[in-house]
């Protein structure tokens, strides 16, 4: 059954994604699945055309005004949270509101709007698109233009000119879980102005932007490689003849948080990943890596290095416009991020490259490290809201109770209540082959050697779902505790239920009291991982679903040539069973979280 589409449609009504829903899972994992062996066998980034052209935005500011624009990332799911962000990115400046600038005037909005990816979940297909992010965007546009006139125009029929909003994008991997075809449609190449009516320029699903004051803006794909492709490297290897250079701060969007893991990130010895190459060339040009910028993840989190040569350097994590919250005590975000410069022997590309990301060992440990800034959520709310993913299976926000019985037995099936039959089920082939349950009496139940094989299966899911490679055996700890009590709890269900009722009215019963209880011990095994031990972030966050603590970055580049950034939060998201009524001001709660100056 399809969702209700149309602009009439309130944000409330276009419910979070359930990612524990049987047809989620199968979906997501059927379309990520078949988009990686498509990747590997041809990456589509090797279609676009070689030559990156960069947007010149470099005469914005001539006359003096400052350069204002906005990042926001992972936008696709969740109704009032989309469309609270999408209202403040687009409202003509934030008046009305707690977030001001230093001189407590309102900021105005962006004329270029960066995407940082996953605009639609779960698949990013082309009614995923339309449903999660086109419409809500173009609902939060009509609303903005009841408060008054845009100094951007966006009208995609008119000559090019200075007054254009413009918008630039990167793809995540849900975006590429349908190898991007959507992404495609709506950004490279097209100027139909599909989105919000702005132009889109870029050529290929990676972009470079040169901004006021020597500033550069590039925006990186890794599709699902975790790394550019040969064409996109030597694309941005050109830029350093044309001007990104001597004197060039630059600004690197990532479509992930790549400093969250591990130095190296994987590589094998002696050949690099390409993003670390590039951005060794570009130090060696003589260029400055100001900020590193991602999503993916869903909260802000801000790290900052100071630099021998008195400048300073930041890694930013902003992934919170929309979709649940991800929670920010947990170990890749707590863990200092380190920095280390290889310098090989000779001169091949492969011998200098730069790592940014957590330490291993004591030696690396050592090296120069990032000083960890503010987390938002806060730490301590997200390690409180941890607590309460046991019960997070039993959550459910109905779309209203007056609607046909099957419509409503589907849109249970399709929320996180539906994995409860899938998972009692299960469980009862487990048994079956463990038991061998029938008409006897209760001393036959004795593991049979077929058992050895489902129960093994069990202990890995159950360790999988844990699994922290930054914390092996604390992550190991804690699954193979959940995989014992689940197989504990799926003997004395069968002890109960098969030993006092016939066989005919035990197999609902076991099945429905397996479900619940194995429910309530992954949501308490989650618990405990992310609530106590830091673990499981992203299974325990997902569980949870939060709407709230949303938020986007508005930066300026003012006429001395110094990029201020302006992270901006929401901490509680309006429920909008309607849709706001002409000229309604912006919600008042919005505020500043932090603001931070790169001098020039």
């Amino acid at each position: 059954m399809h969702p209700e589409f149309g602009p009439h449609i309130a944000p409330h009504r276009r419910r979070p994604v359930a990612w524990y829903a049987p047809p989620v899972l199968w979906s997501a994992a059927r379309k990520l699945l078949a988009a990686q062996q498509f990747a590997e066998q041809l990456d589509r980034r090797d279609t676009f055309p070689p030559d990156l052209r960069p947007v010149d935005l470099s005469a914005d500011a001539s006359d003096g005004e400052p350069f204002w624009f906005d990042f926001v990332s992972d936008t696709g799911d969740g109704g009032d949270a989309t469309f609270a962000v999408a209202q403040a990115l687009l409202a003509p400046s934030t008046a009305g509101t707690q977030a001001l600038d230093e001189d407590g005037r309102p900021l105005p909005e962006g004329r270029l709007l960066v995407l940082g990816g996953d605009l639609a979940y779960p698949g990013s297909g082309r009614l995923d698109y339309q449903y999660r992010f086109i419409e809500p965007f173009e609902q939060a546009q009509a609303w903005a233009r009841s408060l008054g006139a845009s100094r951007w125009r966006c009208e995609p029929d008119a000559a090019p000119g200075r007054t254009d909003k413009l918008l630039l994008a990167i793809p995540q991997n849900h975006d590429w879980a349908v190898s991007c075809s959507a992404f495609c449609r709506y950004f490279v190449s097209h100027h139909s102005g599909a989105v919000i009516a702005a132009r889109t320029p870029q050529r290929q699903t990676w972009f470079a932007a040169r901004l006021p004051q020597g500033w550069w803006l590039l925006g990186l794909d890794f599709a699902l490689e975790a790394d550019l492709d040969r064409n996109q490297y030597e694309g941005f290897l050109a830029l350093l003849q044309q001007g990104l250079g001597v004197g060039s701060n630059v600004v690197l969007v990532y479509p992930e948080p790549y400093w969250t893991r591990p130095l190296g990130d994987g590589a094998p010895n002696g050949y690099p990943k390409r993003y670390q190459r590039l951005e060794a060339r570009l130090l060696a040009a003589g260029a400055r890596i100001r900020l590193r910028l991602a999503g993916d993840l869903h909260h802000y989190a801000h790290d900052q290095l100071q630099l021998p040569d008195g400048s300073d350097s930041h890694l930013v994590v902003a992934g919170h416009g929309g979709a649940f919250s991800h929670a920010t005590h947990t170990v890749e975000t707590r863990r200092p991020k380190h920095i280390r410069q290889v310098l090989g022997e000779g001169d091949s590309e492969l011998a200098r490259h730069l790592e940014v990301g957590l330490a291993r060992n004591a030696e690396e440990a050592a090296l120069p490290a990032f000083a960890p800034g503010l987390r938002y959520p806060r730490p301590l709310r997200t390690r409180r809201a941890a607590w309460t993913a046991w019960t997070g299976l039993f959550r459910f926000r109905s779309s209203g109770w007056g609607r046909p019985w099957r419509e409503r037995l589907h849109e249970l099936w399709e929320s996180n209540l539906g994995l409860l039959p899938l998972l009692g089920g299960l469980i009862g082939v487990l048994t079956w082959f463990a038991y061998g349950i029938h008409p006897q009496p209760l001393t036959t139940l004795v593991p049979s050697p077929t058992a050895v094989l489902p129960a093994a299966a069990v202990l890995a899911a159950c360790t999988a779902a844990i699994w922290e490679p930054l914390a092996p055996w604390r992550s190991l700890g804690v699954g193979l505790g959940h995989g014992a009590a689940q197989l504990a709890a799926a003997f004395t269900l069968t002890v109960a239920c098969f030993g006092a009722f016939n066989p005919w009215l035990a197999w609902p019963l076991f099945v429905a009291a397996a479900g619940a209880t194995s429910a309530l011990l992954l949501g308490g095994a989650l618990a405990l991982a992310c609530g106590v031990l830091n673990l499981a972030g992203n299974a325990c966050s997902g569980l949870i679903a939060s709407e709230q603590h949303k938020g986007f970055l508005r930066l300026r580049i003012g006429a001395d040539g110094a990029l201020t950034v302006f992270a901006l939060g929401l901490d509680r998201v309006p429920a909008r069973r309607e849709l706001p009524p002409a000229g309604e001001p912006l919600p008042p709660r919005w505020r500043v979280l932090e603001r931070f100056r790169l001098k020039r």
